[in-house]
């Protein structure tokens, strides 16, 4: 019965933590990309005007 639970809890703890990882660096990647674009779009407007 141990040897059941601990295959069990393993997988599902590095699952947790691959989505939790996964998750950070999607979050990372938009705020990036959200900055990338905000920035160019300011400094083209104040180019512009």
């Amino acid at each position: 019965m141990i040897d059941a639970d601990n295959g069990l809890v393993v997988p599902t703890i590095t699952f947790a933590q691959r989505v939790n990882t996964y998750s950070k660096n999607k979050f990372i990647e938009c705020i990036e990309l959200f900055d990338n674009e905000f920035w160019e779009s300011f400094l083209f407007n104040h180019a512009v005007n």
